[in-house]
C-alpha cells in the first residue's frame, strides 16, 4: 500500500504531465494543486511522464514531506505537503 497524493493526470509522448482532477481531502489538495497545473517537478527529480510521477511516489512513504514545482499559466509554483 503506497501513500496517496491524490491527483489525475494525463501525459502522451514529449507532451508535459497535467493535473486533470485533485481529489477532495487530499495532500495535493491541501498543497493547492488544482485541475489544469503542469508538474515540473517532485523533490527535485524532473517530472516528464506519467510514470515519473508513480516512480517517484512508489518510493515515498506517508507522512512523507513532498515539494511539487507546478506551472499554472505563467506562473511557476513551488507547493509543499505531507503525503497522506
Amino acid at each position: 500500500v503506497y501513500p496517496t497524493f491524490g491527483i489525475s493526470f494525463r501525459s502522451s509522448g514529449e507532451q508535459p504531465t497535467a493535473v486533470l482532477m485533485v481529489s477532495p481531502g487530499s495532500a495535493a489538495e491541501a498543497m493547492g494543486i488544482e485541475g489544469g497545473d503542469v508538474l515540473v517537478s517532485l523533490d527535485g527529480t524532473a517530472i516528464r511522464k506519467d510514470v515519473d510521477v508513480r516512480a517517484h511516489l512508489d518510493r515515498k512513504q506517508w507522512g512523507d514531506a513532498i515539494t511539487a514545482v507546478v506551472t499554472r499559466g505563467a506562473e511557476t509554483l513551488t507547493l509543499k505537503g505531507r503525503l497522506q
